[in-house]
């Protein structure tokens, strides 16, 4: 938008404003009408990021002429709007819409007034400044004209509009570019975006997954300044207007990062980053803001339902909602692998009529770009895929203000869950046979909660599943809690520390290698085979257990005990024996 509509100076003298509309002539010298191009004076530039420009093609009409007059050549001169002839009645349906007033009729021609110099003398409410995001202004009165002219000007095939040859930049260090195009007269223009732009998909370098709208119509004037180097200068545009659509994004993270490993059992704090988008302009009638959430098929996460530890929550601008009240919310109490909330209720209540007409546009656009955070937690109910458990979620929304049909569906880069299998094989000391009946209790170090327990079966085999690794390592103690039938239970226990090492980000993470690393083997029983395996032999006696090491201390410690314990019985009996033979 020119500077405040034009500064909202175009027409506010009202004897240029009647010489205009033809109800009065002009007293004082008329400088010549401002008609011909040079230099800057028939460039329009678009400025904005590369994501809001990039792709876009635009269309533009002329609106108006401009026309400088003053009262004598010393004085300062001002300025009006001449509405373009050829769109002339568009341009008075356009105003009136907008204004929900009629243009009057000129006593002197019996015709409509020129619109736009006859809303510029109007006060303040009738064409509203509306150049700052998101563009609706105060009263959203030039919103509607823009659009409206849109509208009807789309509806006549005999209107021309010009096609947008663009010069676009080079990316400054901000990422915005500048698109610029000429023009053949001076003047207020109407240029018309005519795409949105699908998301992109995320890179390792750049894991955000963007999108932009089609932008809402935008109205610019060239360069014009008014009594330029001189004490009175007055700057009415410099011939650019702010790119008016919007960049979409949405991110995704598992306990705060695009990835974790966590352990069967215990949760995962998800969380879902984006923003409502920019709707100022768009119609009302099928209107949707979706957000959906979805686990991949063979992800072992089951959502946290009806859980005051674990809930699920949705906040706007920083203000939490209320189910089913602001928002509805689909499948996640189904137990199935994926939800949607519907976030159109709230977004309705807010910012439009209670019962909007069928072609109603926003009235305001009070929740535009607000933050929008969905916060969830799942249970880890078991082993990840080799490649991690997948989740993403998609935002859904309309991208073209004239038709809310044609939603874009953007989905977040994905984000992994990550945990590790660990099998203990139980084998008779000198047989190497598989023993049945053996059971074990793995634990983290440090706390006494067994977090699984198995006893193995014919195989021999315990296996422990959905542990958890990191980078530092992440240590659990492993504990035979009960021996095979006819086997000593000698109080086997021993520590394992898995190391996982994650390369890549969001859809390219991915297990780099895993560490397994055994110790505290008492009893020199344990064979580490490797991986995520490990071997425990079990003796029938205590004389099959080895004799190096703190095993055999303990055992010649444990033979002194039994074999003091033998003497002590000997010498009690032989003491009870001499004392009957004497009574």
């Amino acid at each position: 938008m020119m500077k405040g509509m034009l500064k909202r100076g175009l027409g506010v003298v009202a004897a240029a404003a009647m010489a205009v509309t033809g109800m009065a002539a002009l007293s004082g010298t008329a400088n010549a009408a401002v008609q011909s191009c040079n230099s800057r004076e028939c460039t329009i530039t678009i400025s904005g990021s590369e994501s809001q420009i990039d792709g876009h093609a635009f269309k533009y009409v002329k609106v108006a002429s401009y026309d400088v007059y003053g009262a004598a050549s010393n004085e300062t001169e001002v300025l009006t709007l001449v509405t373009n002839p050829d769109i002339y009645d568009h341009v008075v349906k356009a105003v009136e819409t907008a204004t929900g007033e009629e243009v009057p009729t000129s006593e002197v021609t019996g015709k409509k007034v020129d619109p736009l110099a006859w809303a510029q003398q109007q006060d303040s409410a009738k064409l509203d400044d509306s150049h700052i995001k998101p563009w609706f202004g105060t009263t959203g009165t030039t919103r509607r004209f823009a659009d409206t002219l849109r509208d009807v000007l789309s509806k006549d095939t005999e209107v021309i509009f010009g096609d947008a040859n663009l010069t676009v930049s080079n990316p400054d260090n901000d990422g915005n570019v500048t698109a610029s195009f000429t023009v053949g007269s001076p003047g207020l223009y109407l240029i018309v975006d005519q795409n949105a732009v699908d998301s992109k998909p995320a890179t390792d370098t750049d894991p955000a997954v963007t999108g932009s709208t089609k932008a809402v119509p935008m109205l610019v004037g060239t360069k014009l300044v008014l009594n330029e180097n001189t004490n009175n200068e007055v700057k009415y545009s410099d011939g650019t207007v702010d790119m008016k659509n919007d960049v979409m994004s949405i991110t995704k993270t598992v306990n705060g990062s695009d990835h974790d490993s966590v352990q069967t059992g215990d949760y995962a704090k998800y969380e879902i980053n984006t923003h409502v988008p920019q709707y100022a302009g768009y119609q009302v009638a099928g209107y949707k803001f979706t957000i959906t959430d979805k686990f991949a098929d063979d992800a072992p996460l089951a959502y946290a339902i009806d859980d005051e530890t674990h809930p699920l929550t949705v906040t706007v601008n920083g203000q939490q909602l209320a189910k089913d009240v602001d928002y509805t919310i689909t499948g996640f109490e189904d137990n199935k692998k994926t939800f949607t909330i519907d976030l159109t209720p709230y977004i309705m209540r807010v910012s439009a009529d209670e019962i909007p007409a069928a072609d109603a546009t926003f009235i305001n656009a009070d929740l535009a770009g607000a933050p929008v955070v969905v916060s969830y937690y799942a249970l880890v109910t078991g082993t990840t895929p080799e490649d991690g458990a997948i989740n993403t979620a998609t935002v859904k929304y309309p991208n073209d203000p004239t038709d809310n049909s044609k939603f874009e569906e953007m989905p977040s880069p994905e984000t992994k869950v990550f945990n590790f299998d660990y099998i203990v094989s139980k084998i008779d000391r000198v047989t190497d046979e598989p023993l049945k009946g053996a059971t074990f209790a793995i634990y983290e170090k440090g706390s006494n909660d067994y977090l699984q327990t198995y006893t193995t079966g014919e195989d021999g085999v315990a296996q422990f599943y959905g542990l958890k690794g990191s980078e530092e390592g992440t240590t659990y103690t492993i504990k035979e809690i009960k021996a095979p039938e006819g086997y000593l239970n000698i109080g086997v226990k021993f520590d394992v520390k898995i190391t996982a090492h994650i390369e890549g980000e969001n859809a390219t993470a991915h297990v780099e290698s895993v560490q397994y690393e055994v110790s505290g083997d008492m009893w020199n029983i344990i064979s580490d085979e490797g991986e995520s395996r490990v071997v425990v032999e079990n003796v029938k006696n205590i004389t099959q257990l080895p004799l190096t090491g703190a095993a055999g201390t303990m055992l010649f410690t444990v033979l002194g005990l039994l074999i003091a314990a033998a003497g002590v019985t000997v010498y009690m009996k032989s003491r009870s024996v001499r004392k009957a033979m004497r009574a």
